[in-house]
């Protein structure tokens, strides 16, 4: 695939640390009217054979370009400039190997992981060239392998699930080098398999046919249990999650009832507690639960809604009513207009956002183009250096869940959204430079420098 010359210039910039040059080639490839899904394409594929990911949380650079590139789609493209713009910066400033990596350079014999290095290997630069399906099978394996671990935030499984997405909307040979950077930093730094064992010690007792789960088609079954269940894996123990989801399956409970449960319970978990990367990360978890189980649908991702719900159980809640929002009857908030409603995520109080997101989504507004712009523009503008751009990961996650959950009070979503963007950090250096560019006002001379450094 043959791209423009601004979407090359922008995987160069990524790939020899130059941020400042992100913003001047934005807007030249905004003016030049290069596709933003050609742009992340190069810069992703760019980013996963150059970032060092032994620095654990580096992986918030990739995650946080596939988040802006799949919010672009949902916005006009001189309003996905902000995003996208900010996630290039974001990749364009971490640290880069200063050595290949080993999946590059095949280890030495007696590398005992070897074969894994040399599958990698052949995936992500021989394979991807011959037979890209091969890639997504290898995906697929990836997701079901990063189901198994519920440490670290989730990490593994929402790194999986994201390029497995990457993969189907920019193509399985771009997505190859994050295959390999997953199977040789990802899933062993994330290698915590305790939640894993707790929910299939359970399982197992209930002798489960998960062969038969997995096979069953979509259904409602169990409907009237999803508040019970969204209130006991909020707060759930790894013992106590493995069996309400055990239980559950045990009684017939569907599985698309139960992914409605945890991603509710997902979304209360990021109100009720102190802005934290961690606390965020409750809703993205939840999310990567329902993909794994639409991408790879087993008895190892199914268990996966038990290690989501535990992670959640073990993040602390703070009780503030008001940034919890009043789900008890209809909001008594005007629903503010969408330049009131942009300023309130960006500015707060907090409780103010929560209460006019509320009332956004109750009076069913929240995919509206002028309130979808507003939330894509507020997850945009904070320093994604600072909060490791999970706004543009918990945003693209809660809209999703908000459009896939059947019942269930959808406004908590947004309000979830509300709240994190408020309470997060906030840095608007890259954010004017973007908007300066973009309208017009840096000469032509500079754009072109920049294209061609």
């Amino acid at each position: 695939m043959i791209h423009g010359p601004f979407a090359i210039a922008l995987a160069r910039a990524v790939h020899d640390s130059r941020p400042d040059d992100v913003p001047l080639l934005m807007a030249g490839a905004l003016r030049a009217g290069e596709p933003w899904k050609e742009v992340c394409a190069e810069v992703l594929r760019t980013s996963g054979q150059c970032v060092d990911f032994t620095g654990g949380r580096n992986i918030h650079g990739v995650l946080s370009l596939i988040a802006a590139a799949r919010l672009g789609q949902q916005v006009p493209a001189e309003q996905a400039l902000l995003p996208i713009g900010q996630a290039v910066a974001y990749v364009a400033g971490q640290p880069k190997w200063k050595q290949p990596p080993r999946w590059v350079e095949a280890g030495t014999k007696d590398d005992a992981h070897r074969d894994e290095f040399d599958l990698a290997t052949a995936i992500a630069i021989n394979a991807a060239r011959e037979d890209p399906a091969l890639v997504e099978e290898a995906v697929r394996a990836l997701v079901h392998q990063a189901s198994h671990f519920g440490g670290n935030w989730g990490h593994a499984l929402i790194f999986a699930t994201m390029t497995y997405d990457a993969g189907a909307m920019f193509g399985w040979e771009v997505v190859a080098p994050l295959f390999a950077v997953a199977v040789e930093h990802i899933i062993p730094s994330d290698r915590d398999e305790a939640a894993h064992e707790a929910a299939w010690t359970r399982f197992e007792k209930g002798h489960l046919d998960f062969s038969a789960i997995a096979k069953a088609p979509p259904s409602r079954k169990g409907e009237e249990e999803g508040e019970s269940l969204r209130r006991a894996m909020r707060r759930a123990t790894l013992e106590e999650a493995a069996t309400t989801v055990g239980s559950a399956l045990e009684r017939g409970v569907s599985v698309e009832v139960l992914t409605d449960a945890l991603a509710l319970a997902g979304a209360d978990k990021m109100m009720r507690t102190s802005y934290s990367m961690s606390a965020a990360h409750s809703l993205t978890f939840a999310h990567a639960v329902r993909r794994a189980i639409a991408i790879q649908r087993d008895g190892c991702t199914i268990g996966a809604i038990a290690g989501a719900a535990a992670f959640m159980g073990s993040q602390v809640e703070v009780y503030d009513r008001r940034a919890e929002g009043s789900r008890a009857g209809k909001s008594q908030t005007p629903v503010p207009s969408p330049e009131t409603f942009e300023r309130l995520l960006r500015e707060g109080p907090v409780a103010d956002a929560v209460e006019g997101a509320q009332a956004v989504a109750q009076a069913g507004r929240t995919r509206e183009p002028a309130y979808l712009a507003a939330v894509v523009r507020a997850a945009s503008t904070d320093d994604l250096i600072l909060s490791n751009g999970i706004n543009l990961k918990h945003a693209e996650a809660a809209l999703s869940e908000e459009a896939a959950v059947h019942g269930g009070d959808k406004s908590t979503f947004l309000m979830a959204v509300a709240k994190n963007i408020c309470a997060s950090e906030r840095g608007a250096d890259l954010h004017d430079k973007l908007l300066h560019a973009a309208a017009g006002r840096v000469k032509v001379q500079r754009v072109e420098g920049a294209l061609h450094r």
